[in-house]
């Protein structure tokens, strides 16, 4: 079953991407038609239920679409966990910003919880992710004895 939840995973990033490329669709798709959904942005604003999610990434395309630079992100899961038909993925986001030749590698944690739903599809019920960070090269970030 892990599996699965990865492949949800992947699909999130797939239609992040979308989203960054204008088009709300695919993101839209992944998340439960449930009032209970909600999503903790990066801004700070927790937005709660469907009508608001789909204002929220419709935005997002909308501006996507004129940007002047460009931003792909692809999720490293490092924790997943499954309890009957609720499953949580912790993530570390690694986005990178191109605007002309000007590349800027970014990272952020986020954190997924899905819902089996449907027939047996995954569907997100909740995110939480935070403000993007310059991405720290990992021989340089103290370990936990040092810190």
């Amino acid at each position: 079953m892990d599996d699965a939840i990865r492949d949800a995973s992947r699909r999130f990033y797939v239609a992040a991407n979308a989203v960054m490329g204008g088009d709300a669709g695919p993101m839209l798709a992944l998340w439960s038609a449930s009032e209970a959904v909600t999503y903790a942005a990066p801004n700070g604003v927790l937005l709660r239920g469907p009508a608001a999610l789909r204002a929220y990434w419709e935005e997002a395309a909308k501006l996507n679409r004129t940007a002047a630079r460009s931003v792909t992100a692809v999720g490293e899961i490092l924790a997943l966990h499954i309890h009957d038909d609720v499953a949580y993925t912790v993530t570390i986001e690694h986005l990178t910003v191109a605007e002309g030749a000007q590349l800027q590698h970014l990272q952020a944690r986020a954190s997924h919880i899905y819902r089996l739903e449907d027939g047996g599809t995954w569907h997100l019920l909740h995110r939480h992710a935070e403000q993007p960070v310059s991405a720290v090269d990992e021989s340089e970030r103290p370990t936990a004895a040092e810190a």
